[in-house]
């Protein structure tokens, strides 16, 4: 026999327990990695937002050195002398404020056009030339709002010099404008979003302005799922799924086991009750160990006989539950263990 042993009652989790409790967690793994999927595909398949959209244009006409104005520059919607202008310092506004936060890349950029009418008939265009005065600026982000705020310096001087020298060349009766515009590139739309016309070659000038103001719209943001958050959300629902699958896996291998042990263990059990009939007591209520005794545990069936045939004691049987039981023969001061648990079939 061995050694002494004491023997220490741990908290048993049955085998439906411990299949229910891996199932349970093996389902709030799956339910978690689904619950993320769906985001994926709720982004993949757009997103309907509100927006707001508005433009405006700010300036100032600076001027020559005069003896006329105190002023270095003129404030806006004032009638300007064309002859006392010098430059124009422009700043370009544009912001949409959106529902939701939206990935965006988009650029803008500034083009300026010279146009020259018939004035008879405004409807000939006798001159039109465009040039970029601001190459493209890229914006991106991922947010509730655009925002541009871009300033550029117009050479007025210049470019009513040109029309001035234009009429005078071809003695041409003729008006004439600058068309300063901010363009808004958006996937291969480009579009302008404000603008601001300055009229040329006259002795005096007002200053036009276009701006945009579309509020409460709504728009459909196509593909814009497939960004940093839906491969973060796509990577998390895969682990989560895969782990459930692993989960599966070893419940699959568990029970296999189990019922594979349980019929070992029914077959080793009853070969016990059987072939030991006369020798054995059954507990119904289950053994209750003496405080004073010491216990001690077998290894096997067969060492706890040698311990009966020494001791003349009957073996008594107690069912723990569905996957173990207990058979003890008790001496005077000590009483001898042996634990039938399918788990070490």
């Amino acid at each position: 026999m061995n050694n002494d042993k004491k023997i220490r009652h741990k908290f048993y989790f049955s085998f439906e327990i411990r299949v229910v409790i891996m199932l349970i967690f093996m389902l709030t793994l799956f339910g978690v990695g689904c619950f993320f999927i769906t985001k994926v595909i709720s982004f993949s398949k757009g997103e309907s937002i509100t927006y707001d959209e508005i433009s405006d244009i700010h300036y100032e006409v600076c001027l020559k050195k005069n003896d006329i104005y105190e002023e270095d520059c003129l404030k806006e919607n004032m009638e300007y002398i064309s002859d006392l202008t010098h430059n124009m310092y422009v700043t370009f506004l544009y912001n949409v404020k959106m529902s939701d936060e939206v990935p965006y890349h988009l650029g803008y950029h500034l083009s300026g056009v010279t146009r020259i009418y018939d004035t008879e008939d405004s409807s000939k265009l006798l001159y039109n030339n465009e040039e970029k005065l601001l190459n493209s600026v890229d914006i991106s982000d991922n947010s509730k709002s655009i925002s541009v705020n871009e300033s550029f310096i117009f050479d007025y001087s210049k470019y009513n010099k040109l029309v001035l020298e234009y009429q005078k060349l071809y003695e041409l009766n003729s008006s004439a404008e600058f068309e300063l515009i901010l363009y808004l590139e958006e996937n291969e739309e480009i579009r302008s979003v404000a603008s601001i016309i300055i009229p040329l070659g006259t002795s005096t000038y007002g200053v036009k302005k276009k701006s945009l103001a579309n509020l409460n719209q709504e728009a459909t943001i196509e593909n814009v799922g497939w960004n940093q958050n839906s491969v973060f959300y796509t990577i998390i629902s895969l682990v989560f799924i895969i782990s459930s699958l692993i989960f599966l896996y070893h419940i699959a291998r568990l029970v296999l086991k189990v019922t594979t042990n349980r019929n070992k263990y029914q077959r080793e059990l009853s070969r016990i009750l059987k072939d030991n009939d006369k020798l054995i007591v059954n507990s119904k209520n289950g053994y209750q160990y003496p405080k004073d005794k010491r216990i001690v545990k077998v290894e096997s069936f067969e060492e706890l006989l040698d311990a009966r045939n020494v001791l003349k004691k009957p073996i008594i049987y107690s069912k723990i539950n569905d996957v173990k039981s207990e058979f003890v023969v008790e001496d005077e001061d000590k009483l001898f263990l042996y634990v039938l648990k399918e788990s070490d079939l």
